[in-house]
């Protein structure tokens, strides 16, 4: 604080501290706090799924960002409440919908060349309807090709589009993976494109202006200048009286020193209304469609248990692909996985947990975390299901983690963030998720069972 009577952030912190005891969150909106966020360092992909047949000489690069929403909250002698850098998680299932846009900048095969500005745009609107471009770059070291197009849900229909290949796809959806689709991209692999990791150091530089909002300016590194990796600079412009960021840049350093603009996001809307019409995509004139065959017209599709990421290593036959996660408690949280089946011990038992490790991607400690199966599949091709819970004390959020697969000469990761949903709708999600991923003999556990043994596992003193 400064000793300037007329500084306005000198009113600021005093109206603050006067009001400290209003501020608490309203009870009948915990259930909406969510968490999300996981980017990583980590080799697998969260990206959202294509259920059309793939192109393997592309990669797809769909990043959609998310802002966030607000407590409301009347304090009579203030106008407005500040927000916190480290309050954006907490509040992101408060936002119905959010549009993002800006533009991503590849880099072509000379140095000293100027990067091609590609102009993206990417809507969400809560529960189960999503828009936005996917980019996919090509670079075979003689040339670089960029391609582009949409990708839409309207919760009842996934819809895409190739702009290089005049191709549409499209097919229904089940209502669940619509549901699921849209958080994991909210929570996990989205919300990571404007904070960065969990674990992301920021440091604040400062205020600006910016849209006629006055902004506190974050800088986030992370990585390291070298052959195998790049040093990233995030620099992000957050209104605090909104509790939005407004406005991002992510800059790559190169080897030789050298920066390189890597992505801007510029616009960031919050709950503006979007009509349902925007997210059902329509055959663009001169396209050709390409949509795989659907048994029956109309019918909606059984949920959808493809892996959402995977790392594999030919070298030594391993695997480790993962579907989902939830979050089961403040502290604890339900994966579905699986893996390629470990060498028997000398009495010929089979550990599925060899050569597993988990750990936190906010960096707590992994000593921190327990685990026990709800099911355990005895099978490379049929998904386990790991509980998961962190003792000692309330976890950061969001609630985040990463499992790690050694083998004889390959490490594969994955990274999970653990998807929040109201109660209701995660008995529905749980219920829907064990029938189509446990086989049919296997006992079904509701929310409150779940929930009772991570308590407890939680209370452990160590890992199974």
């Amino acid at each position: 604080m400064t000793n300037d009577p007329s500084d306005p952030s000198r009113l600021d912190e005093m109206l603050i501290r006067s009001y400290e005891p209003l501020r608490g969150p309203i009870l009948e909106q915990r259930q909406a706090v969510l968490a999300g966020l996981a980017r990583s360092r980590v080799r697998s992909s969260l990206a959202p799924r294509r259920t059309w047949p793939r192109r393997t000489a592309w990669v797809a690069a769909a990043c959609l960002v998310v802002a966030v929403g607000i407590l409301p909250l009347l304090i009579p002698s203030s106008p407005t409440r500040l927000y916190g850098l480290e309050t954006v998680s907490r509040r992101l299932c408060e936002v119905s919908t959010i549009r993002i846009r800006g533009s991503r900048y590849v880099a072509g095969l000379k140095a000293g060349h100027p990067p091609t500005r590609v102009p993206i745009e990417y809507l969400v609107k809560r529960p189960d309807k999503c828009r936005l471009t996917w980019l996919g770059v090509s670079n075979d070291r003689t040339k670089v090709e960029i391609r582009s197009g949409i990708n839409a849900c309207d919760g009842r229909q996934q819809a895409y589009t190739s702009d290089a290949d005049r191709e549409y796809s499209s097919e229904p959806i089940n209502p669940i993976d619509a549901r699921l689709r849209v958080e994991g991209m909210a929570q996990g692999y989205l919300l990571s494109a404007v904070m960065g990791p969990p674990d992301a150091p920021y440091r604040k530089l400062g205020r600006e202006m910016v849209h006629g909002r006055q902004c506190d300016v974050y800088e986030a590194r992370s990585g390291q200048v070298g052959e195998d990796d790049v040093a990233t600079v995030e620099k992000l412009w957050f209104d605090p009286a909104s509790g939005y960021p407004v406005r991002l840049t992510r800059d790559e350093i190169q080897p030789d020193g050298t920066v390189l603009r890597e992505t801007e996001f510029d616009e960031i809307e919050v709950n503006a209304p979007v009509d349902d019409e925007v997210f059902t995509l329509a055959v663009p004139p001169g396209y050709k469609r390409v949509s795989p065959e659907i048994e029956k017209a109309g019918a909606i599709p059984p949920l959808n248990t493809v892996p959402t990421g995977g790392g594999y290593s030919d070298a030594d036959k391993t695997k480790l692909e993962g579907w989902h996660a939830f979050r089961i408690a403040d502290n604890a949280m339900l994966i579905s996985w699986r893996r390629n089946a470990p060498q028997p011990s000398s009495d010929g038992k089979l550990d599925w947990l060899a050569g597993i490790e988990l750990s936190q991607l906010d960096g707590q400690p992994p000593e921190t975390l327990r685990h026990a199966w709800l099911y355990q599949s005895q099978s490379p091709d049929v998904w386990n299901w790991s509980l998961v819970a962190v003792a000692g004390g309330q976890p950061l959020e969001p609630l985040t983690v990463s499992m790690q697969l050694k083998g004889e000469s390959s490490q594969l990761t994955m990274g999970w963030v653990a998807l929040r949903f109201p109660d209701q709708q995660l008995e529905q999600i749980l219920a829907a998720a064990l029938e189509a991923a446990l086989p049919d003999k296997v006992p079904r556990y509701t929310l409150a069972e779940i929930r009772a043994r991570a308590n407890t596992l939680a209370a452990t003193k160590k890992s199974e």
